[in-house]
């Protein structure tokens, strides 16, 4: 008896398995079929028949034989454990024993059995907790890890091992050796499609550095969500030290483009910064797509930088689409909970906490420029708010200084030290955000049903502006400017206040101070506007208030015109600008005349502006068009329309022919913009100022004629708006 059960148990081993199988531990049946077996026919994967374990063995050699497991029976669950944690040590251990799992898979079918996979072979007992079905449901993205036993990490998070700096392998394509491998098995299967789509092009050194030069100056400071010095010495060594991920480093180069001079884009074969930023956002949406990072933290990290590029106003993978994704994942893994309380490396938790409140510094910025209510509720902040400490301020090593000679900020701690000031004042700012557009919108769908747009708006709120929820925020927006700092509260002219070798500390400033003035005309401009009733004395107050802040806007933008910065605004400063503008385009209903040319001259400078930025940013484009057509419906001057067919590739800052202001009649920039005391830059008059009543009997005296001329609800982009603009362009004047 018991020697007819062996021979019965002897018949049913298969005399030869498929690599998937094999790995998985399954019976095959490759044996009976002519192309694949049954087991990945119905999972619809590629079967690779591969040589028998015995046949393999004979064609190795003695010095690349891998030392793999041996079948033994009845062993138990124990020892099998065991014996898998011997494998993983010596993979950690160097590659002398198996190539290390970081390698490619090659999925060619005269490729042998790869070392890694016939090293390391599951347990017996998973395939009774994971049936067939359930395999494409695990998300590690390797192959080989269905045992419980979590892979060597390939993040940044622990220096590389001498051992194992080599070139990373995805297929057939060498990758270059600072590059983390990529294990996706989505990403592998389809690496063919990905490289002919141009994923797997690194730009060459030159621009590469040039970009990440940039990255470090006008990027990492506003979202410090990478540990710079660690992605800087993978670059400089080689990957000696450290791995960086293709998907974070595509995302990088793709967010530091907008800051690089059009000399290293021309030199690199780009015709245009529009056709370099397109092209890497190809190359990032395709890794994202296919699922080239596994890591989540590298994902948030990734995502955040792809909110600063979207090619079309309506898309469907929206600017808030990224910024929600993040979002989740970073919730998923706790990114939002207190690190303190983790056993993470102190590096790792200060890491953990600049990408979170990075990510919630993003949704806010772009909940003000989309005019939508922020993603990130406040209840899920329980991370602390940022400090010093998690700052990682430091000169970089020699061998970064050598490779990015140009990168002044990477052995300057003073300004290290000064920018992440700014940086934890801009996150302190943020919480305001929501409370303000809370309090001055309402979100509306008028288009309720339609799904082939986006139907959410935001409304302005039929609220007067000394309501009590308006006055709280003016209150803690005031209380912030209080406590700011005296060195980062910038003064006109910047001479005053920064030393020449300061610029990216100057630049950031203005920066934070530009973002704190547009909420303030955002809170405190009037709603139902002067065009449709008469102001009380306490709402011209708060109008006067919002338009010293548009003066202060201008002035800081002018600042930034004279050092030759303008250019390098990113699309948060266009939100600014267009604050500013629509605030003055409030008093072109005035019956003035000097208000009224003031507010001209004010837009005409605001036009200016967008020139400078119309080579770097799409958005500036569909700002400009918004503001020339808003200004020929307030001001009944037809050539305002022909300032849109003004060729861009004149000088920045040639005057509008179509204005005939005469700048005599003017005051000085720099009379508009008083900064002697910080502190009152913009408070607003008494009430009993003698010009109140003037400006009331005369803003009531036109009303009637102004009503036919334009609708004044446009200025606060109404649902109604009707501008010569394409479908879900406003996202792109207003993006962030």
């Amino acid at each position: 008896m018991s020697s007819s059960t062996t021979k019965r148990t002897a018949k049913r081993r298969a005399p030869k398995a498929c690599e998937r199988c094999r790995i998985r531990k399954v019976r095959c049946d490759i044996v009976h079929r002519d192309d694949q077996c049954t087991n990945c026919a119905l999972d619809e994967v590629e079967c690779i028949d591969t040589l028998s374990r015995r046949q393999a063995k004979e064609n190795r050699t003695t010095k690349d034989k891998p030392k793999m497991r041996k079948v033994q029976p009845a062993r138990s669950s124990l020892q099998e454990l065991e014996d898998n944690t011997i494998i993983w040590d010596s993979l950690a251990a160097g590659p002398e024993l198996v190539s290390p799992p970081s390698t490619a898979v090659n999925f060619s079918p005269d490729a042998n059995c790869p070392a890694v996979l016939g090293a390391v072979q599951n347990p017996p007992h998973i395939e009774d907790h994971f049936p067939d079905f359930t395999l494409g449901l695990l998300k590690d993205g390797d192959l080989e890890n269905h045992t419980g036993i979590p892979s060597p990490a390939t993040s940044l998070e622990k220096p590389i091992a001498p051992g194992n700096v080599g070139a990373s392998q995805i297929g057939d394509l060498v990758l270059p050796s600072f590059i983390a491998p990529i294990n996706s098995e989505r990403c592998i299967q389809h690496w063919e499609f990905l490289h002919a789509q141009g994923a797997f092009n690194i730009l060459d050194e030159k621009l590469r550095n040039v970009i990440l030069t940039s990255y470090v100056h006008y990027v990492h400071p506003q979202l410090p969500v990478v540990d710079i010095h660690e992605i800087l010495q993978a670059l400089a060594t080689n990957g000696r030290d450290y791995k960086i991920s293709l998907l974070l480093l595509q995302a990088m180069l793709l967010s530091g483009c907008s800051f690089v001079e059009m000399e290293y884009i021309r030199a690199a074969g780009f015709e245009s910064r529009m056709a370099l930023k397109k092209e890497l956002a190809d190359r990032v949406r395709l890794l994202y797509d296919f699922d080239s990072e596994v890591d989540r933290l590298t994902l948030v990290q990734a995502l955040i930088l792809m909110t600063c590029w979207q090619e079309k106003g309506d898309e469907v993978k929206h600017l808030r689409h990224w910024i929600g994704i993040a979002y989740n994942i970073s919730v998923f893994i706790g990114l939002n909970k207190d690190p303190a309380v983790s056993s993470l490396s102190p590096r790792r938790k200060h890491l953990w906490k600049r990408v979170w409140w990075s990510c919630y510094i993003r949704d806010r910025m772009l909940a003000l420029g989309l005019r939508h209510p922020p993603i990130i509720p406040e209840e899920d902040c329980e991370s602390p708010d940022l400090v010093l400490d998690d700052f990682d301020i430091r000169p970089a090593t020699s061998d970064v200084l050598s490779a990015f000679n140009h990168c002044g900020l990477l052995h300057d701690l003073d300004q290290q030290h000064r920018l992440a000031e700014v940086c934890i004042a801009q996150q302190q700012l943020c919480h305001n955000i929501s409370k303000i557009l809370r309090t001055r919108f309402q979100t509306i769908v008028p288009k309720l049903g339609c799904t082939s747009t986006r139907t959410l708006v935001s409304a302005p709120k039929i609220s007067r502006t000394n309501s009590s929820p308006v006055q709280t925020c003016a209150f803690e927006l005031t209380a912030w400017f209080r406590d700011l700092p005296d060195q980062l509260k910038y003064r006109s002219p910047s001479s005053l206040q920064f030393a020449p070798e300061q610029h990216l500390l100057m630049f950031h400033c203005a920066l934070l101070n530009l973002f704190y003035y547009a909420l303030v005309c955002i809170l405190h401009r009037p709603w139902p506007p002067p065009i449709a009733r008469a102001l009380p004395a306490s709402e011209l107050c708060s109008q006067r208030t919002s338009r010293h802040a548009a003066n202060a806007i201008i002035s800081i933008l002018r600042d930034l015109q004279f050092q030759e910065m303008i250019h390098l605004l990113p699309t948060s400063g266009i939100t600014c600008l267009l604050q500013a503008a629509v605030t003055h385009l409030c008093d072109a209903a005035t019956s003035l005349n000097s208000l009224r040319d003031r507010s001209r001259y004010q837009l005409e400078t605001c036009l200016e502006y967008l020139d400078s930025l119309m080579e770097v940013h799409i958005y500036s484009h569909c700002a400009k068009s918004f503001l020339v057509s808003a200004a020929a419906k307030l001001y009944q001057d037809p050539k305002f329309n022909r300032a849109i067919e003004v060729s861009t590739e004149t000088q920045p800052c040639q005057r509008w022919e179509s204005f005939h202001c005469s700048p005599s009649k003017l005051p000085s920039p720099y009379d508009l913009f008083l900064l002697q005391d910080s502190s009152h830059s913009i408070a607003c008059e008494p009430a009993t100022d003698i010009g109140i009543k003037e400006e009331m009997n005369a803003e009531a005296a036109t009303q009637d004629d102004l009503l036919d001329v334009f609708d004044y609800s446009l200025l606060d982009l109404s649902p109604d708006l009707f501008f010569n603009l394409g479908p879900g362009d406003f996202d792109h004047v207003l993006s962030n």
